[in-house]
Protein backbone atom coordinates (compact mmCIF):
# COMPACT_ATOMS: atom_id res chain seq x y z
CA UNK A 1 0.00 0.00 0.00
CA UNK A 2 1.41 3.42 -0.96
CA UNK A 3 1.15 6.49 1.22
CA UNK A 4 -0.70 9.26 -0.62
CA UNK A 5 2.06 11.68 0.38
CA UNK A 6 5.18 10.75 2.27
CA UNK A 7 5.02 13.72 4.61
CA UNK A 8 2.39 15.79 6.44
CA UNK A 9 2.98 19.14 8.16
CA UNK A 10 2.69 18.81 11.94
CA UNK A 11 2.52 21.49 14.63
CA UNK A 12 4.14 20.98 18.01
CA UNK A 13 6.66 18.34 17.03
CA UNK A 14 7.90 16.14 19.87
CA UNK A 15 11.43 14.78 19.74
CA UNK A 16 14.97 15.71 18.92
CA UNK A 17 15.54 19.31 17.87
CA UNK A 18 18.74 20.44 16.18
CA UNK A 19 20.29 23.77 15.24
CA UNK A 20 20.01 24.21 11.48
CA UNK A 21 23.29 23.85 9.61
CA UNK A 22 23.41 24.56 5.89
CA UNK A 23 25.25 22.41 3.38
CA UNK A 24 25.32 22.59 -0.41
CA UNK A 25 25.87 19.80 -2.92
CA UNK A 26 26.43 20.30 -6.66
CA UNK A 27 24.67 17.33 -8.24
CA UNK A 28 25.29 18.05 -11.90
CA UNK A 29 22.04 19.39 -13.32
CA UNK A 30 20.83 20.83 -10.01
CA UNK A 31 22.09 22.03 -6.65
CA UNK A 32 20.88 20.82 -3.27
CA UNK A 33 20.91 23.10 -0.22
CA UNK A 34 20.05 21.13 2.92
CA UNK A 35 20.28 20.94 6.70
CA UNK A 36 23.06 18.52 7.67
CA UNK A 37 22.53 18.82 11.44
CA UNK A 38 19.75 16.20 11.71
CA UNK A 39 20.23 12.60 12.81
CA UNK A 40 20.76 11.69 9.13
CA UNK A 41 23.82 13.96 8.84
CA UNK A 42 25.38 14.73 5.49
CA UNK A 43 23.99 13.60 2.16
CA UNK A 44 24.60 9.86 1.67
CA UNK A 45 24.23 9.45 -2.09
CA UNK A 46 23.02 10.86 -5.41
CA UNK A 47 22.13 8.99 -8.57
CA UNK A 48 21.03 9.18 -12.19
CA UNK A 49 19.45 6.50 -14.33
CA UNK A 50 17.74 5.94 -17.66
CA UNK A 51 14.92 8.21 -18.75
CA UNK A 52 16.61 11.32 -17.29
CA UNK A 53 15.80 10.26 -13.71
CA UNK A 54 18.00 11.93 -11.08
CA UNK A 55 17.85 11.99 -7.31
CA UNK A 56 19.54 11.96 -3.93
CA UNK A 57 19.05 10.60 -0.45
CA UNK A 58 20.20 9.58 2.97
CA UNK A 59 20.84 6.19 4.59
CA UNK A 60 19.04 5.85 7.92
CA UNK A 61 21.34 5.32 10.93
CA UNK A 62 20.75 2.50 13.41
CA UNK A 63 20.27 5.13 16.13
CA UNK A 64 16.93 6.00 14.52
CA UNK A 65 14.37 3.82 16.29
CA UNK A 66 12.15 3.23 19.29
CA UNK A 67 11.66 0.30 21.69
CA UNK A 68 9.50 -0.21 24.77
CA UNK A 69 5.95 -0.61 25.96
CA UNK A 70 2.75 1.33 25.40
CA UNK A 71 3.29 5.07 25.02
CA UNK A 72 6.85 4.79 23.73
CA UNK A 73 7.22 7.40 20.98
CA UNK A 74 10.12 9.04 19.23
CA UNK A 75 9.97 11.86 16.67
CA UNK A 76 13.07 12.47 14.57
CA UNK A 77 13.74 15.66 12.63
CA UNK A 78 14.54 14.93 8.99
CA UNK A 79 16.52 17.21 6.64
CA UNK A 80 14.92 20.30 5.19
CA UNK A 81 16.20 21.03 1.69
CA UNK A 82 15.82 23.04 -1.51
CA UNK A 83 16.51 21.70 -4.99
CA UNK A 84 17.37 24.32 -7.64
CA UNK A 85 17.75 23.63 -11.36
CA UNK A 86 21.07 24.77 -12.84
CA UNK A 87 21.12 26.94 -15.96
CA UNK A 88 20.49 24.94 -19.12
CA UNK A 89 18.37 22.30 -17.37
CA UNK A 90 14.71 21.86 -16.58
CA UNK A 91 13.32 19.74 -13.75
CA UNK A 92 9.97 18.00 -13.91
CA UNK A 93 7.77 15.41 -12.31
CA UNK A 94 6.77 13.00 -11.28
CA UNK A 95 8.68 14.05 -8.15
CA UNK A 96 8.92 10.86 -6.12
CA UNK A 97 9.90 10.08 -2.54
CA UNK A 98 10.61 6.87 -0.67
CA UNK A 99 11.21 6.07 3.01
CA UNK A 100 11.91 2.53 4.21
CA UNK A 101 12.22 -0.20 5.17
CA UNK A 102 12.06 0.19 8.95
CA UNK A 103 11.89 -3.20 10.67
CA UNK A 104 9.31 -3.66 13.44
CA UNK A 105 8.70 -6.34 16.05
CA UNK A 106 5.57 -6.71 18.20
CA UNK A 107 5.50 -9.01 21.25
CA UNK A 108 2.58 -10.09 23.44
CA UNK A 109 -0.03 -7.81 21.87
CA UNK A 110 1.99 -4.65 21.25
CA UNK A 111 1.21 -2.58 18.14
CA UNK A 112 3.56 -0.29 16.25
CA UNK A 113 3.02 2.59 13.83
CA UNK A 114 5.11 5.04 11.81
CA UNK A 115 4.25 8.32 10.08
CA UNK A 116 6.09 11.10 8.28
CA UNK A 117 5.67 14.86 8.14
CA UNK A 118 6.79 17.92 6.15
CA UNK A 119 5.70 20.97 4.20
CA UNK A 120 6.33 20.93 0.43
CA UNK A 121 6.64 23.87 -1.96
CA UNK A 122 7.42 24.24 -5.67
CA UNK A 123 8.86 27.43 -7.24
CA UNK A 124 8.40 29.48 -4.09
CA UNK A 125 4.67 28.82 -3.91
CA UNK A 126 2.71 28.25 -0.70
CA UNK A 127 3.99 25.37 1.41
CA UNK A 128 1.47 22.52 1.36
CA UNK A 129 1.00 19.95 4.10
CA UNK A 130 1.20 16.40 2.80
CA UNK A 131 1.72 12.94 4.23
CA UNK A 132 0.39 10.25 6.51
CA UNK A 133 1.08 6.83 7.97
CA UNK A 134 3.72 4.64 6.37
CA UNK A 135 2.52 1.33 4.96
CA UNK A 136 2.92 -1.63 7.32
CA UNK A 137 3.93 -4.96 5.80
CA UNK A 138 3.78 -8.07 8.01
CA UNK A 139 6.29 -10.75 7.06
CA UNK A 140 6.07 -12.96 10.18
CA UNK A 141 3.06 -13.73 12.36
CA UNK A 142 3.05 -16.03 15.40
CA UNK A 143 0.69 -16.26 18.42
CA UNK A 144 2.82 -13.92 20.53
CA UNK A 145 4.92 -12.17 17.86
CA UNK A 146 4.44 -10.17 14.68
CA UNK A 147 7.20 -8.70 12.56
CA UNK A 148 7.74 -6.89 9.28
CA UNK A 149 8.62 -3.45 8.00
CA UNK A 150 7.31 0.08 7.39
CA UNK A 151 7.78 1.97 4.12
CA UNK A 152 6.22 4.86 2.27
CA UNK A 153 6.25 6.09 -1.32
CA UNK A 154 4.64 9.07 -3.03
CA UNK A 155 4.55 10.88 -6.36
CA UNK A 156 3.67 14.45 -7.29
CA UNK A 157 2.44 14.89 -10.88
CA UNK A 158 3.83 18.44 -11.21
CA UNK A 159 4.79 19.17 -14.83
CA UNK A 160 7.95 21.24 -14.38
CA UNK A 161 9.69 23.33 -11.74
CA UNK A 162 12.83 25.34 -11.04
CA UNK A 163 12.90 24.89 -7.26
CA UNK A 164 11.51 22.21 -4.94
CA UNK A 165 11.61 22.75 -1.16
CA UNK A 166 10.82 20.51 1.80
CA UNK A 167 10.68 21.99 5.32
CA UNK A 168 9.64 20.91 8.83
CA UNK A 169 10.22 17.26 7.96
CA UNK A 170 9.95 14.59 10.66
CA UNK A 171 9.41 10.89 11.25
CA UNK A 172 7.38 9.63 14.24
CA UNK A 173 7.64 6.05 15.53
CA UNK A 174 5.13 4.83 18.14
CA UNK A 175 4.29 1.76 20.22
CA UNK A 176 0.90 1.04 21.79
CA UNK A 177 -1.00 -1.77 23.49
CA UNK A 178 0.29 -4.32 25.98
CA UNK A 179 3.58 -6.12 25.65
CA UNK A 180 6.78 -4.85 24.04
CA UNK A 181 7.49 -3.43 20.61
CA UNK A 182 10.32 -1.99 18.55
CA UNK A 183 10.91 -0.14 15.26
CA UNK A 184 14.51 0.00 14.13
CA UNK A 185 16.39 1.43 11.15
CA UNK A 186 19.27 -0.31 9.44
CA UNK A 187 22.07 1.26 7.33
CA UNK A 188 20.51 -0.05 4.11
CA UNK A 189 17.25 1.82 4.87
CA UNK A 190 16.81 5.00 2.84
CA UNK A 191 15.09 8.34 2.57
CA UNK A 192 15.37 9.34 -1.07
CA UNK A 193 13.86 11.71 -3.63
CA UNK A 194 13.85 11.54 -7.43
CA UNK A 195 12.54 13.51 -10.42
CA UNK A 196 13.40 14.16 -14.07
CA UNK A 197 16.12 16.46 -15.38
CA UNK A 198 16.42 17.33 -19.07
CA UNK A 199 18.49 19.90 -21.01
CA UNK A 200 16.62 23.06 -22.00
CA UNK A 201 16.27 23.15 -25.82
CA UNK A 202 18.00 26.15 -27.39
CA UNK A 203 15.65 28.62 -29.12
CA UNK A 204 15.49 28.34 -32.91
CA UNK A 205 17.19 31.74 -33.25
CA UNK A 206 20.20 30.47 -31.31
CA UNK A 207 20.47 27.42 -33.55
CA UNK A 208 20.33 29.68 -36.63
CA UNK A 209 23.06 31.92 -35.21
CA UNK A 210 25.23 28.92 -34.39
CA UNK A 211 24.73 27.56 -37.92
CA UNK A 212 25.59 30.93 -39.45
CA UNK A 213 28.76 31.23 -37.38
CA UNK A 214 29.74 27.71 -38.34
CA UNK A 215 29.21 28.48 -42.00
CA UNK A 216 31.28 31.67 -41.72
CA UNK A 217 34.08 29.70 -40.11
CA UNK A 218 34.03 27.18 -42.94
CA UNK A 219 34.17 29.93 -45.58
CA UNK A 220 37.04 31.66 -43.78
CA UNK A 221 39.05 28.45 -43.61
CA UNK A 222 38.53 27.83 -47.34
CA UNK A 223 39.76 31.33 -48.22
CA UNK A 224 42.88 30.76 -46.17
Amino acid sequence: MNVKHLFVGLAGLVGVAANASAATADLGTFTLDYDDSTILGGLSFSFSSGGNVVGFGWNLPSSLGVAGGAGSTQTFVLPSFTVTAKAGNTLSGPASSFLGNLVFGEYSGATTSASGSAMVSFDGGPAVAAGGALAKTVTSSLPTFSGGYFSGTAESPIASFVTFAVTNASLTLSIDGPGFGSILAQPQNELKFSFLSTPVPLPAAVWLLASALGAMGTITRRRV
